[in-house]
C-alpha cells in the first residue's frame, strides 16, 4: 500500500489558493533576459575551448606558461555555463507577468516590489492609448496604474481587452478559474 502524502503547509496551500483563482496569467516578454543569459555563454564556452586547446601547443604556447594557460580556458569554459545558471536564476526571480484572476488584477511589474491584487470591485475600467504604447488602469479611489512593454502570448491591445472583459464577468460573478483543487 502507497504512503499519504505529506499534509500541506501554509505556502503550498496558499499557492494552490492563488492558482485555483488564476483565469489568465500573462508574462513579461523574456527575450532580453535569455539573451544576456546566453550569449556571454556562447563566447565564453568556445573561447575557454580554443586556450585549452592552444595550450597544447608548444609551438603556440611555452611550457612554462601551458598549466596557467589549460587552468584560464577549463575557467573560462565553466563560467559559460555559470553565467548562463546565474542570470536565468535571476530572471525566474524577477517574473514579470498581470495575470486575470477570479479576486481581482494581479499585477507585478517590478521586480522590485511584490505582486499587487487589485480586487475587481476597485478596477473602474482599463484603457489602451496606442499613442504611448501603455494600458492605463482606472481605480474607484481615484488611483490608477499603468501597463507597459511587451508581452510573451499578446499585445497590449489584446490584453486590455481581456482585463475589460474579465472585470465585466467579475462584476456578474460569471468569470470562472482555470483550475480546479478542489478535490486536492
Amino acid at each position: 500500500m502507497g504512503q499519504l502524502p505529506p499534509p500541506m503547509d501554509d505556502e503550498e496551500r496558499a499557492f494552490r489558493a492563488s492558482i485555483g483563482q488564476m483565469v489568465e496569467w500573462f508574462r513579461v516578454e523574456q527575450t532580453r533576459a535569455l539573451l544576456r543569459a546566453f550569449l556571454p555563454a556562447f563566447v565564453l564556452m568556445p573561447l575557454g575551448s580554443c586556450l585549452v586547446g592552444a595550450a597544447l601547443l608548444e609551438a603556440v604556447v611555452p611550457l612554462v606558461w601551458q598549466g596557467y594557460v589549460t587552468l584560464a580556458g577549463v575557467l573560462l569554459t565553466a563560467s559559460g555555463p555559470m553565467w548562463a545558471i546565474a542570470q536565468l536564476l535571476r530572471s525566474i526571480r524577477s517574473d514579470l507577468y498581470v495575470a486575470i484572476r477570479v479576486d481581482g488584477l494581479c499585477v507585478r511589474l517590478d521586480p522590485a516590489q511584490e505582486e499587487r491584487v487589485y480586487d475587481w470591485n476597485r478596477v473602474l475600467d482599463a484603457e489602451y492609448d496606442a499613442s504611448v504604447g501603455v494600458i492605463s488602469v482606472s481605480l474607484t479611489d481615484a488611483e490608477s496604474f499603468s501597463i507597459a512593454g511587451k508581452f510573451s502570448q499578446l499585445g497590449l491591445p489584446e490584453l486590455c481587452r481581456r482585463i475589460r472583459d474579465a472585470r465585466r464577468l467579475a462584476v456578474w460573478n460569471r468569470l470562472t478559474p482555470r483550475f480546479d483543487f478542489s478535490d486536492s
